[in-house]
């Protein structure tokens, strides 16, 4: 199998126009889904806090192109994503509403089931090779599925948020993960130690992303800046390699 990084499609700096389509999947009344024909593996994408922006409906389409796989993107929150032309709110009330937030919607105890169920919709439907790729708050929740092997082949995180040193020791498939310099080093630096010894360590990837912060490839990503789209652009030709490597 070719390296992903010579399907790779141009990044979009403004204005991209999303080759998938929004559409019900599972329990989700909103996802996003591209679908190539012949695909036989089976990404899901679980976005960071602002919802599914242009940004992360980009970066399901390079996947999608480069490993020839069906991608969704469930909308976990129902609508009720955060704005990220406001985000951290300032008043008092917009802080109150973010903590309600992340103690029901953002929940991750509360949205693993609805993730895992979402696998097992792909597998359904004859997709034997199914992964997961999470940006900051999808993260979190990817690295816990992660601590079963009954649901993926293997996993990525992309400047994730709200990691303990236990999802690295409790994991439980392959990984490839991606800090930036924002990330607590102390837990990355454990995570990557601890997946190192596992009996499919050859199999994962860690790079530190130092020169851009985090967001970088998510609601955040500001693609009209060079360094920040150059290393938009390694990142998935990195995971893309990856899960290439991780489904073989």
């Amino acid at each position: 199998m070719s390296e992903a990084c010579c399907a790779l499609p141009a990044v979009v700096e403004t204005g991209y126009e999303p080759k998938g389509s929004i559409t019900a999947y599972d329990t989700f009344d909103k996802t996003y889904v591209i679908a190539p024909e012949g695909a036989r593996s089976a990404i899901i994408i679980v976005y960071d806090i602002f919802g599914i922006s242009p940004q992360i409906m980009q970066g399901a389409d390079i996947v999608s192109k480069a490993l020839n796989a069906k991608v969704v993107v469930p909308d976990f929150f129902r609508g009720n994503e955060r704005d990220v032309n406001n985000y951290p709110p300032k008043t008092p009330e917009g802080q109150a509403e973010r903590k309600a937030f992340f103690e029901d919607a953002a929940d991750v105890q509360k949205r693993l089931p609805e993730l895992i169920s979402v696998a097992r919709a792909l597998r359904k439907e004859g997709f034997e090779k199914v992964g997961a790729i999470g940006y900051c708050w999808g993260g979190k929740l990817c690295i816990v599925a992660g601590s079963s092997p009954d649901t993926f082949e293997a996993i990525s995180l992309v400047h994730p948020a709200f990691l303990t040193n236990e999802d690295g020791d409790k994991l439980a498939v392959p990984i490839a993960f991606y800090p930036t310099v924002d990330e607590p080093k102390d837990v990355c630096d454990h995570i990557r130690d601890a997946v190192s010894k596992k009996p499919f360590a050859s199999k994962n990837t860690f790079h530190y992303f130092e020169t851009v912060r985090h967001g970088f490839a998510g609601a955040r990503a500001n693609l009209s800046d060079p360094e920040n789209k150059k290393q938009f652009e390694f990142f998935y030709q990195e995971v893309t390699n990856f899960f290439q490597r991780a489904f073989a």
